[in-house]
C-alpha cells in the first residue's frame, strides 16, 4: 500500500484514485496525531504545495526532496528510493528539481525570509508537513518520499495579509491567482508517475 499525505483538499484532489493507493489528510504546520491514519505503508509520500527557495524554480515546478530539514534535524531520503523515484518520473518525461526541503513551523512568506533559508540550508523549497512525516517514516523504517509543487517563487512574496490564506487555504491562493491549474496538474502527474514506478496498481 502506498500512502500519499497532503493537508488540503485542493492538493488531494489531484491524487489519482487507484487500487493500492490511499490518500490521507494531515494537519498543516507541525502535524501530530497522524500516525493512526498511516497504518504501515510500503511507501509514504508527502505531497502538496511549497514555496520556492532556489531562484531558478518557477510556479508549478516539482521538487523531489533528497533530504528534509526540520527543527535542527537533517533527514536524508534513502538513495535507492530516490533513484527509483527519479527513474519513475523520468519515464513520464518529468524532470523535477532534486534537493533539500525545509519544513517550517510557520508560514515563510517574504523574499528575505526565503533568501535567508536558502543561504542557511541550501534547501530549494520550504513547506510545513514533510519533516514530521519523514521523522515518523525514519523511526518506523518506512520508505519515504516528498514530492512538492512550487506555489510561490523565491522572488515573489506572499502578500502579508493573505500569507496564511495562501498556504493554509490553497483555494484562496487559487482565487488570488497565485496557483494556476498547471500547479495542481503537476502534483497529479508526478504522483501518477510515482505510482507507476512503485507498483501503485498492486
Amino acid at each position: 500500500m502506498i500512502v500519499v499525505a497532503a493537508p488540503f483538499f485542493l492538493e488531494r484532489a489531484w491524487i489519482p484514485k487507484r487500487p493500492g493507493l490511499r490518500a490521507v489528510r494531515i494537519r498543516p504546520g507541525a502535524p501530530s496525531g497522524f500516525e493512526g491514519s498511516l497504518g504501515r505503508p510500503d511507501l509514504l509520500v508527502s505531497t502538496g504545495f511549497c514555496g520556492g527557495l532556489d531562484p531558478r524554480l518557477k510556479t508549478g515546478d516539482l521538487i523531489l526532496a533528497s533530504e528534509v530539514y526540520h527543527r535542527g534535524r537533517r533527514i536524508a531520503v534513502d538513495a535507492g528510493i530516490l533513484a527509483r523515484a527519479r527513474a519513475a518520473l523520468g519515464a513520464d518525461r518529468i524532470d523535477p528539481a532534486v534537493g533539500g526541503l525545509v519544513t517550517a513551523d510557520r508560514v515563510v512568506g517574504t523574499v528575505d525570509e526565503k533568501a535567508k533559508l536558502w543561504k542557511e540550508t541550501g534547501a530549494i523549497g520550504v513547506e510545513m508537513e514533510a519533516g514530521s512525516l519523514a521523522a515518523w517514516a525514519e523511526e518506523n523504517r518506512v520508505p519515504f518520499l516528498a514530492l512538492k509543487a512550487v506555489l510561490d517563487r523565491a522572488d515573489r512574496p506572499l502578500p502579508l495579509r493573505r500569507a496564511a490564506d495562501a498556504i493554509l487555504h490553497p483555494l484562496a491562493a487559487v482565487r488570488a491567482g497565485r496557483v494556476g491549474f498547471s500547479t495542481g496538474r503537476a502534483i497529479g502527474r508526478g504522483i501518477a508517475a510515482l505510482l507507476d514506478g512503485f507498483g501503485g496498481e498492486g
